[in-house]
């Protein structure tokens, strides 16, 4: 991800150089495409970090993306520069205090985002995956067909028998 220097701001009282995401942070050119499928202008795919999962990044609102993005979507707010940007104020520094320290990669954020499925999608969709699995589906009907014939069989049985008994306790008296 490339960001672009901005200007010197002050953050607290400390002073900083602000780096900011522009069109060109997620170029959706061929530097981020996996087996030849690349990402729209505005997102990048990040299916390698995800273990073949399916994941895109992009700006809040799909903030300086191709526009078709954004008009997938109905009752979505439109991307305000303002409120949308990524922005990443760095304080320059240049100390080596710590010269007997092995040098090592510091973790400093990570971003976790999790969606949770309602209780009543989660029963609907469990009833159309039943359905979407047709063998079941197959094997269920056909269950139920042959119970039905079994019953309309023995029903009939029993019926003719009563009326063979009938007749014949008929034909005695």
């Amino acid at each position: 991800m490339t960001l672009y220097y901005k200007e010197e701001v002050k953050n607290n009282g400390l002073p900083g150089y602000r780096y900011w995401g522009t069109n060109e942070t997620f170029p959706g050119d061929g530097c981020y495409c996996i087996d030849k499928v690349c990402a729209p202008l505005g997102l990048v795919n990040a299916e390698t970090c995800r273990m073949g999962a399916p994941a895109f990044v992009s700006f809040p609102h799909f903030l300086h993306a191709d526009p078709f993005l954004l008009d997938a979507f109905e009752g979505v707010s439109p991307p305000d520069p303002d409120k949308h940007s990524f922005v990443l104020d760095m304080i320059p520094v240049s100390l080596r205090i710590l010269k007997n320290v092995k040098e090592a990669y510091l973790p400093l954020l990570w971003f976790e985002e999790e969606a949770v499925i309602p209780d009543y999608m989660a029963r609907q969709l469990q009833v159309l995956l039943v359905i979407m699995n047709t063998p079941t589906v197959y094997i269920v009907l056909g269950v139920i067909l042959v119970l039905g014939v079994i019953g309309a069989t023995l029903v009939t049985t029993r019926h003719y028998k009563k009326a063979k008994r009938d007749r014949e306790r008929a034909s005695k008296s």
